[in-house]
């Protein structure tokens, strides 16, 4: 029995491994940005070079250099490539360096002639390349520069200053072998060092400061998921970009406990999307993952009161309108009032597909019709329901929180009543249809797409914006593609701690109180309409913030679909 059960546990290891719940592939053109706005905040990590004096005898010819210094000018251009199975791999081209010394030359022999001049050489098709290695540590992905060559190449030397004719041609001889050994090993050895620094220390601190678990953006008290954004292993390299495999789960904020299901399998890249910097694949299972872990804190469910049914609806909860679809409820509970408590038995499962038609979602839910009876509610009937539901998605910045979301908005909804139990004898689910349709599409479906409009929030940073959103619904998975700007803080070129990025939370707003508003008499239609129903006892449809619940046209809640 434990073989089997380790066994069990190694196969779903294995399953999780290889089955994100999201994958992310960012594309070369993205490598070749980052490195475009990089390396100018690079090269203002480079500081003067002071070259050390050296003092040499040629024969009868005492030479000293003295006052040797370097500025880089400019780093040129730059490109990052990935390499299939290896890592990253990058160039540096048109590096332009300027330097400069003071030449004394004495002649030891009488009348012991001297000269001294200035020398100037400059560089301007220095070159340099690099490998990064790209790991992961705590479930995100760490640089290390594993190796930088640099080659400086010849200087263009210039001399400036008192006439040395009669050492002129050795003067130039040891000048260039000064600047070709002692200052091309100083130049290299520089640039390897703020190029391997950058990568290990400052790369990495803004890396770090990215958020990987983002809370959904709801208040109390649904406000007990994470998105969990951690990678699920190290990044992999192919031709045209690097493709890392993410959890994509939404779990507890504080046990942490993922859905006990595998994520099906979904692709890492499209090449018809090669052109944008990023494409983020996500499966199903954020979806399904949302579902069961409210359902598993008991968020699942949701009560309409007897009082949100409009009094100008043809069918009130009460025991004597009610008698239409169950005769012996009013025999029981003759003049008593209904509630409805819609719920997600546990043990049960969401199921969200995707295709190229869209998103659809079906949730079981049992609505439990209960008599408010002086002692207490007591329960008359259950139906169940296999809800049905479409979700539209969009990709965008969120108007209210500011951060790139997945939002959605419910635009279908169905759900075929079925009898689980009766404590009052026959039932017709069928003449339900009317009264649930009303409670679905009316009262909860507005709530649900308030949530939905929030949306999934994205990881981000200070100084990363997205832009030119696209998304595609897929076979088995939708899909994000993208491209970004980003801004490097000042205080990245500092020591501090996470190169000036603070560690603190990303500052996602959250949503709107799901406090409920008692509606007014209304009519049919205006109740259908009226958003203020929207929040009505909204603990069910609230309870899926960002895969809210849905349960709209016609139908009890259903899961949302992908925020």
């Amino acid at each position: 029995m434990m073989l089997r059960l380790a066994l069990l546990a190694a196969a779903a290891a294995s399953v999780s491994a290889t089955a994100p719940g999201v994958r992310a592939s960012i594309s070369s053109h993205a490598l070749k940005y980052i490195v475009d706005t990089a390396l100018p905040v690079v090269q203002k990590k480079f500081s003067t070079i002071s070259i050390p004096n050296e003092d040499s005898k040629h024969g009868k010819v005492k030479v000293s250099i003295s006052n040797g210094v370097c500025h880089l000018n400019s780093l040129g251009s730059g490109s990052l490539s990935p390499v299939p199975g290896q890592g990253i791999a990058g160039s540096i081209q048109g590096i332009s360096v300027d330097c400069s010394a003071h030449i004394k030359a004495k002649l030891s022999i009488w009348p012991h002639p001297s000269c001294s001049f200035d020398v100037r050489g400059s560089v301007n098709g220095a070159s340099a390349g690099l490998v990064i290695g790209v790991a992961e540590t705590g479930g995100k992905p760490v640089l290390s520069s594993k190796s930088v060559s640099v080659n400086v190449g010849s200087f263009k030397l210039s001399f400036h200053g008192g006439v040395c004719g009669f050492v002129a041609k050795l003067i130039n001889g040891i000048a260039s072998l000064f600047f070709k050994n002692k200052v091309n090993h100083m130049i290299e050895k520089e640039v390897s060092s703020v190029l391997s620094q950058f990568i290990n220390n400052d790369a990495n601190a803004i890396i770090s400061a990215i958020p990987l678990d983002i809370p959904l953006p709801v208040k109390a008290p649904y406000n007990i998921a994470d998105v969990d954004f951690h990678l699920a292993n190290a990044p992999a390299f192919a031709t045209g970009y690097m493709g890392m495999d993410v959890v994509g789960s939404i779990v507890n904020s504080k046990t942490k406990a993922p859905a006990p299901f595998p994520a099906p399998t979904i692709p890492a890249w499209s090449n018809a999307s090669a052109a944008h910097f990023l494409q983020i694949f996500l499966s199903p299972y954020v979806l399904e993952s949302a579902v069961w872990t409210y359902q598993q804190a008991g968020l699942m469910e949701y009560t309409v009161k007897h009082t949100a049914i409009p009094a100008g609806f043809p069918v009130q909860l009460n025991t004597d309108a009610l008698a239409l679809i169950a005769p012996g409820i009013k025999t029981a509970y003759p003049g008593d009032f209904v509630d409805l408590h819609i719920t997600m038995p546990q043990g049960k499962k969401a199921t969200i597909t995707a295709s190229p038609a869209g998103v659809a979602a079906s949730v079981p839910l049992n609505i439990e019709f209960n008599a408010v009876t002086a002692s207490g509610d007591k329960n008359a009937f259950v139906l169940g329901c296999d809800f049905d539901g479409a979700i539209a998605l969009k990709a965008e910045t969120n108007s209210t929180t500011g951060f790139p979301m997945i939002a959605g908005n419910l635009s279908y909804l169905k759900c075929p009543l079925s009898v689980v139990s009766s404590n009052v004898g026959a039932v017709d689910p069928g003449l339900a249809d009317v009264l649930l349709n009303f409670v679905f599409s009316g009262l909860v479906t507005p709530f649900v797409n308030v949530l939905l409009n929030v949306g999934l929030p994205l990881p981000t940073t200070k100084g990363l914006t997205f832009r030119n959103f696209r998304l595609i619904n897929g076979n088995g998975y939708v899909m994000v593609a993208t491209d970004f700007t980003y801004v490097f803080p000042s205080l990245a070129l500092d020591s501090n701690v996470n190169g000036g990025h603070s560690a603190e939370q990303l500052p996602y707003a959250p949503l709107l109180d799901g406090t409920p508003v008692e509606p007014a008499e209304m009519t049919v239609e205006e109740a259908e309409s009226d958003e203020a129903d929207a929040s009505a006892e909204a603990s069910f449809a609230s309870g899926v913030t960002l895969l809210g619940v849905k349960r709209a046209a016609g139908h009890a809640p259903m899961l949302r679909g992908m925020n």
